[in-house]
């Protein structure tokens, strides 16, 4: 992100040198996804509270993640 930014400054020779380069990433580590069962899915559908158990179904149904199912708003709803 960073690497734009200090690029465009060393071309218009606001610095000398691109302190990005010298960054070194952290190697990215990949965790494996375990796609629950259906059984699975409808024993968790089952045993939620009914306040929440629309909100697991709608996260069920359209693969939305945790985090967006909250932010949902009337007029994103078709």
């Amino acid at each position: 992100m960073l690497g734009t930014p200090f690029k465009a400054a060393v071309k218009e020779r606001v610095i000398r040198i691109n302190p990005a380069l010298q960054i070194e990433l952290p190697k990215s580590i990949r965790k494996e996804v375990r796609v629950p069962e259906q059984r699975d899915v409808l024993n968790i559908l089952d045993q939620a509270p009914a306040d929440v158990r629309l909100l697991f179904q709608l996260e069920v149904m359209t693969g939305l993640r945790r985090g967006e199912v909250p932010a949902l708003q009337w007029h994103d709803i078709d």
